[in-house]
């Protein structure tokens, strides 16, 4: 997982994966806890990160988190939702 510099106050999660195998286990909760804590650390206002439809779990894991869906064209040909959070 990283964290990719848009603009002085904005953001971009990238490449947060947790293999298959150990999925449901609190990994992916605990990446982006802290990745978020990271950007908030580094004195961003807004986390945004893109991601597709068929990543069911992790858009639920997102949004208990307090990401939003947000108009806005996916950087990613393979994307299709953006999402983002105030921090």
């Amino acid at each position: 997982v990283g964290l990719v510099q848009i603009s002085k106050e904005v953001v971009k999660l990238r490449k947060m994966y947790v293999s298959s195998e150990l999925r449901g286990k609190g990994f992916g909760l605990q990446l982006l806890k802290t990745a978020v804590h990271q950007a908030r650390c580094l004195g961003y206002k807004i986390i945004r990160l893109e991601t597709v439809h068929t990543m069911r779990e992790a858009i639920q894991l997102y949004t208990k988190f307090g990401f939003d869906v947000v108009l806005g064209h996916p950087c990613s040909p393979r994307c299709d939702i953006v999402m983002q959070m105030n921090l």
